[in-house]
């Protein structure tokens, strides 16, 4: 029985890992929708890892590896002491709250709304 559960469960992790799960682009990077033929790649670095960049191809950003010990230096994966780069921490906005209205005045928007309809 337990060979049951675990086989799924291996192949579900096995499909995740081979196709990967998107992770979201930050807003700095912006592909053209259409490379030109024979121009050279747009690419952007990724701030929050050095050692990684976007790659534009027909519009759709892709994320890539420099091989080991590289950083990307603008065009190309370069020695890590070569490349100028500050990785940014990576933050996550605090959710933002609003006080909720009071129930009186919720009963009183309410009255208004509904006399108007009835008008």
């Amino acid at each position: 029985m337990q060979v049951n559960v675990v086989l799924p469960i291996f192949a579900l992790v096995a499909v995740v890992a081979v196709v990967g799960i998107p992770l979201p682009v930050p807003d700095y990077v912006v592909c053209p929708e259409v490379d030109d033929v024979g121009a050279i790649a747009t690419l952007f670095p990724n701030v929050y890892n050095c050692s990684t960049y976007y790659m534009c191809e027909q519009g759709v950003p892709t994320l890539r590896d420099c091989s080991p010990n590289l950083a990307f230096n603008g065009q190309v994966c370069d020695f890590e002491y070569k490349v100028d780069c500050k990785e940014l921490p990576i933050t996550t906005e605090a959710p933002t709250t609003t006080e909720a209205p009071k129930a009186q005045e919720k009963k009183i928007i309410i009255t208004k709304v509904v006399t108007e309809i009835i008008k």
